[in-house]
């Protein structure tokens, strides 16, 4: 069990590296207004219920495979969720996604034009958190 748990906190600490470094693209040159906040996280790893509860749901409703771990969904969520990003860094981001997923700032392609499409779409459909 204990080399399980040493590989589930690696793959999740690498993909936990990779999203956020696909974030600081996002904001190119004002990536440094983002934080992990770690304290957020670990308030919301002590208060989880509810995060299982959804996770279990959209399970039986076929949007996670039930060959994913679980566990290993939701941790990774409640981290990406801590990660705070200031206005600068925000309004980037939105015209990276706004200019078909090429940073203003630097010019660099950061995601496909259907990878935009699809970001575009669950963020009108979804909302905000609160």
């Amino acid at each position: 069990k204990q080399w399980y748990q040493r590989r589930v906190r690696a793959t999740i600490s690498a993909s936990f590296e990779a999203l956020y470094n696909k974030l600081t693209k996002f904001a190119g040159e004002d990536s440094g207004n983002m934080q992990y906040k770690n304290s957020y996280s670990l308030s919301l790893i002590g208060n989880n219920n509810e995060l299982y509860g959804i996770g279990h749901h959209l399970r039986e409703q076929g949007a996670i495979p039930k060959t994913r771990n679980l566990n290993e969904i939701v941790e990774m969520y409640m981290h990406l969720n801590a990660i705070s990003i200031g206005t600068n860094a925000g309004s980037v981001m939105a015209a990276t996604l706004a200019g078909g997923g090429v940073c203003p700032l630097d010019y660099r392609k950061v995601i496909s034009a259907c990878a935009v499409r699809d970001t575009l779409s669950l963020m009108l459909s979804c909302g905000m958190n609160d």
